[in-house]
């Protein structure tokens, strides 16, 4: 059953936010992209989440970005309660009067989409996210101004850190047979114009 403790706007608007929490097993049917930015921040349980070619195996409080385009889906994963906070946004939500946008967003676009982070680090991001929604709910005046600005602070924050740490290739595979089915996809995606056949490609990555 899910249970939905939040929701500001729609997923199309220049930002959206949901925060749902979920006591049974739930899985996508199948990918989907949106035109804008998503963040995932998983506050408690497990999820696999399957983004274009790649699988991660996300615990609670970890963060998921994915880049606007980007295919993606979420998966059970062992527990199957979660509670998860999602946004999705647009550059146009962004301060016109800020010139980094570019470093603000290459996060995104790198190719480890999952952030691990220290319980100090929790607390931190934690403290930003509560904020924004805190301001969705409450709606006191200039509500939307001070959201931006946190938000800006939040994205700051996770650029930040993404340039100070390298993230470690141990959180993209959660099993080799996950890494072997990425490496399979990705050779698809690759030669997907060539004659391929359910025989070539098991002799390639030697499976019967």
């Amino acid at each position: 059953m899910s249970e939905c403790l939040f929701q500001y706007g729609s997923v199309e608007d220049v930002f959206y936010l949901s925060h749902v929490r979920q006591d049974g097993p739930v899985s996508m049917a199948r990918n989907h992209f949106h035109s804008s930015y998503e963040i995932y921040y998983l506050i408690s349980g497990q999820r696999y989440y399957f983004i274009k070619d790649k699988t991660f195996q996300v615990m609670g409080n970890d963060l998921i970005l994915i880049n606007k385009g980007d295919l993606h889906k979420t998966a059970s994963c062992g527990e199957s309660e979660h509670e998860r906070l999602l946004i999705n946004f647009k550059e146009e939500f962004l301060s016109p009067t800020i010139d980094t946008h570019e470093i603000l967003l290459a996060p995104f676009k790198k190719d480890v989409n999952l952030i691990r982070f220290t319980m100090q680090q929790q607390r931190e991001v934690e403290h930003l996210l509560n904020k924004i929604q805190n301001e969705l709910v409450q709606k006191r005046p200039a509500y939307m101004t001070y959201v931006q600005a946190l938000f800006m602070q939040f994205l700051i924050y996770i650029a930040r850190h993404v340039l100070d740490q390298e993230q470690s290739d141990t959180f993209r595979h959660p099993s080799l047979m996950h890494k072997k089915v990425s490496k399979i996809v990705r050779h698809i995606n690759a030669h997907y114009m060539d004659p391929l056949t359910l025989n070539n490609v098991a002799q390639k990555f030697n499976l019967s």
